[in-house]
């Protein structure tokens, strides 16, 4: 089995996410790994000038993605136990904000990860088809090996 040094896991806070975290660590504790725990908080969309009466105007203003990151952060922190931060080399958290897809990737490439961990909320195929998957976007296009959890 290839030995992991850098392990990247991306949480959504779903229970998929958690139960992703719990992988990494798992993998990470065999492995004496580092762990980087994110979380991607979704870029607003544009506004449409023809509908900007309908636009939140401080949607993302400064100070409210300030407060989505530090929520965020605490929250990735609270996932983690004291008895998980021994069994493994280091942990650090991260929150980026963005596409999703295009945050982690740009993630594992910069630690660089050599695996990704993620969740998957296990949607119908026809609706995966459409709709598109994070997990299954992620494994087509990650540098290294990707572990998704259900």
């Amino acid at each position: 089995m290839k030995k992991f040094s850098k392990i990247l896991v991306c949480t959504d806070f779903s229970a998929a996410g958690n139960r992703a975290v719990k992988a990494a660590f798992g993998l990470a504790a065999g492995m004496n790994a580092e762990v980087l725990i994110s979380h991607v908080l979704d870029a607003p969309p544009a506004a449409n000038p023809l509908y900007a009466h309908y636009y939140p105007a401080n949607t993302m203003a400064p100070e409210n993605l300030e407060k989505a990151r530090e929520k965020a952060l605490e929250e990735l922190r609270n996932l983690v136990s004291e008895e998980g931060r021994r069994a493994v080399a280091s942990v650090d958290f991260k929150v980026c904000s963005g596409e999703v897809v295009e945050e982690i990737l740009k993630l594992a490439r910069e630690m660089p990860a050599d695996a990704v961990v993620v969740g998957t909320r296990g949607h119908a195929r026809l609706a995966s088809m459409l709709l598109g998957s994070v997990a299954d976007r992620v494994v087509r296009q990650a540098p290294c090996p990707v572990m998704v959890v259900r």
